[in-house]
């Protein structure tokens, strides 16, 4: 069995790039904002959020799904995931997904979420981004496409689109 040391990194070719976040489908009487920002500094992604709830929150549902189109491909899109999760023990727990591992990893990292989630506090997200070292040493090139709904006990209280792509690297 061949292996290499854990230290050792292969370069990527590709990066990863976040071009927006759209908030809708907001709940009045659930959310009172709910906001993110997307800032491109030295050739990565950073995202900046804020969110405060109108009220204490003990369990908040999660229902993602993830498409991805390659660029030049005759098939239009591929979905790679559409599930549904306790956002509180989603941020609480190790995931074997690598991408649910790299997403909690950086929500527990950049991030004050905590779980129950409290009404008039002032939740955010500051300079948290994908490290491309973290990714499989092969990406395809193309755009993807996220849809988060959040899920309360009275339906949807607030959705998120994410889009974004992976590009050939620039030297």
């Amino acid at each position: 069995m061949l292996s290499t040391p854990r230290d050792v990194r292969t370069e990527r070719n590709f990066r990863f790039i976040l071009d927006e976040i759209i908030v809708s489908s907001l709940d009045p009487d659930f959310v009172e904002t709910f906001e993110f920002q997307i800032s491109q500094i030295n050739n990565r992604s950073y995202v900046d959020s804020q969110m405060v709830l109108k009220r204490n929150v003990d369990s908040l549902g999660a229902h993602a799904t993830l498409d991805f189109a390659k660029k030049n491909s005759k098939v239009s899109q591929m979905r790679l995931y559409d599930v549904q999760v306790d956002a509180c023990l989603f941020l609480g727990k190790s995931h074997r997904n690598r991408l649910f591992k790299m997403y909690a990893k950086g929500l527990k990292k950049f991030s004050n979420l905590s779980c129950p989630f409290k009404a008039n506090f002032n939740y955010t997200i500051e300079k948290m981004y994908i490290d491309e070292e973290e990714l499989p040493t092969f990406v395809p090139f193309g755009s993807f496409r996220s849809v988060v709904e959040y899920l309360h006990k009275e339906g949807i209280g607030a959705r998120t689109v994410t889009l974004g792509r992976f590009i050939p690297k620039m030297e």
